[in-house]
């Protein structure tokens, strides 16, 4: 009976091994599955329509100049000039870029998105305008499982917004999700974040950040109308994310316990096990 308990024990110290073993794999050495990164200059949705009827005016412009790239390692990087019929320069410089650096051998990887708009005219989105010389924006994902680190910002140059034709200053390089209060400038149901910022994924195996230098909204929560003109839709401006998935893999020595650890369990249950049939035959 004493020799039972023995082995019980012996037994219960293995599996008690074994599980501590499994738990701490995660946060061994990384696979990672797949990253990806990507910016764009703007996008529009936006439209107006009469309170009295009519046909809508609108906006619609898919990303400019989109960059994407994505695990294996790589990049991607856009440059050129846009035509922009509302601007009072005809002409808009997007650059933007995509980077991944990924691979299974790398003890940590990076996805990083960028977006820098140059000579940017004035923009009309119904009781709102707003120009800048430059605006630029990233988004990034350092690290290894379990210890991802994002980081993003966005910085302004000679910008210049317009509300109801009341200028507003908005600083060069604000704070992560700053918001622009609409409602008090006679702007119902509509949002201005600048330096927009939203995190995304578990934070151990997987993480993503995405950036908007820009993110303007009308129709939230209810009607957008200003001066007689419904106005729905959003525009971005300076768009950029990244994110990495990985996964854990437990280290080779780990690899060596946890087969210890399997093998003494295999060899107390025949011990006991035999011990057990002689019993029973006795």
């Amino acid at each position: 009976m004493k020799l039972t308990v023995r082995r019980l024990r012996t037994s219960a110290a293995a599996v008690l091994a074994f599980a501590a073993l499994w738990a701490s794999q995660s946060t061994a050495s990384a696979v990672f599955v797949s990253s990806t990164a990507d910016a764009f200059g703007l996008s529009s949705s936006l439209a107006s329509t009469p309170v009295t009827g009519g046909a809508p005016t609108t906006a619609n412009i898919a990303p400019v100049y989109e960059a994407m790239s994505n695990n294996p390692p790589g990049s991607n990087t856009v440059v050129g000039p846009l035509s922009f019929a509302s601007a009072t320069s005809p002409v808009l410089v997007v650059t933007v870029n995509s980077i991944t650096d990924m691979a299974t051998t790398l003890p940590a990887g990076t996805a990083n998105g960028t977006s820098a708009l140059t000579g940017l005219g004035l923009l009309t989105a119904g009781p709102i305008s707003f120009s800048a010389t430059s605006i630029n924006t990233f988004s990034m994902v350092t690290g290894d499982v379990g210890a991802f680190t994002p980081t993003a910002g966005t910085t302004f140059a000679g910008q210049v917004l317009m509300i109801m034709g009341v200028a507003v200053v908005i600083p060069s390089s604000p704070a992560p999700n700053t918001p622009v209060n609409l409602a008090a400038a006679g702007i119902p149901n509509a949002t201005l974040i600048l330096n927009e910022q939203t995190l995304s994924g578990n934070g151990t195996t997987t993480r993503g950040i995405t950036t908007n230098a820009f993110d303007l909204r009308f129709g939230v929560g209810g009607n957008t109308v200003v001066g007689g003109t419904t106005i729905t839709g959003q525009l971005i401006l300076g768009h950029s994310s990244a994110s990495i998935i990985a996964a854990g893999v437990p280290e080779p020595s780990t690899f060596a316990l946890m087969g210890i650890a399997t093998v003494t369990l295999g060899l107390n249950y025949v011990r006991m096990r035999g011990r057990k049939l002689v019993q029973d035959a006795v």
